[in-house]
């Protein structure tokens, strides 16, 4: 566990370059609160204050997904880019204690936004809640882990490509997109509806939208299962592939494709 910590600590000290004070509070804070105020006005005046309701939920929600994602991401690439990840192949750290401690510390900052978001659409765009606060928890939290979960496994293609961007920009678009964020996944053509089974997020956000009404875990749990099932499926083939980079990287010398 010391060892978890310590390498949690020192990739997010190192790795993670919105630390500064003008960064770190626009990406967790205000730009999670703009995007939930923006949807939450185009709902109102392009659709109806119910669909306001849910954009606000979806976005706040959404929160999580983007910045465990970008965080982790960047982790990983700079430690390539910095040149530093060789020395952890050639070294005799633990490979997947190290590739899990990559998530610990972005977690936080994924709750932390989402409580934001949600506590703003609540005290200035009038959100309708009357929760159930341990569902609505439960389903903040594992959101969350599935959301790091997925980050794991995104970031190995910020490891084999030079821009971590391009991975980041479709991984997010992706789950924009196709979780019922601000699409209702039932008005998407089918194979598009039944792709977000497969993304975090999907059941978490219809576990969270349910229990800011009042649902209770019981009722939920379902979803919290599929989301919490989902997110451990991509940190286990995520920690797969990282495993495959190293031995590859290995027999030729040099990262996989680094085109």
């Amino acid at each position: 566990m010391t060892s978890y910590l310590a390498q949690a600590y020192y990739c997010y000290k190192g790795l993670f370059t919105w630390l500064s004070w003008p960064a770190y509070i626009s990406n967790v804070f205000l730009r999670p609160v703009l995007f939930v105020v923006m949807f939450a006005i185009l709902g109102r005046f392009t659709r109806s204050s119910a669909e306001a309701q849910e954009y606000m939920v979806g976005m706040a929600a959404y929160s999580i997904v983007s910045i465990i994602l970008a965080g982790v991401t960047q982790s990983f690439f700079y430690d390539r880019a910095f040149g530093t990840l060789p020395f952890l192949f050639g070294s005799a750290v633990n490979r997947t204690t190290n590739f899990f401690s990559r998530g610990a510390l972005h977690l936080p900052n994924g709750l932390m936004s989402v409580a934001t978001s949600l506590l703003v659409a609540w005290l200035l765009l009038d959100l309708d809640m009357s929760p159930d606060w341990l569902a609505m928890s439960s389903s903040i939290l594992l959101i969350g882990v599935a959301s790091t979960g997925f980050a794991l496994f995104v970031s190995m293609f910020a490891v084999m490509f030079r821009n971590w961007n391009n991975s980041l920009g479709i991984s997010l678009g992706l789950t924009l997109v196709l979780t019922g964020v601000v699409i209702p996944r039932d008005e998407l053509p089918g194979i598009l509806s039944e792709s977000g089974h497969a993304l975090p997020l999907t059941h978490g956000l219809a576990a969270l939208r349910e229990s800011i009404q009042g649902a209770n875990v019981r009722s939920v749990g379902d979803d919290l299962l599929m989301e919490l099932a989902v997110g451990l499926s991509y940190a286990a083939i995520g920690a797969l592939i990282f495993r495959l980079i190293e031995a590859q990287s290995k027999r030729n010398g040099t990262l996989w494709l680094t085109g």
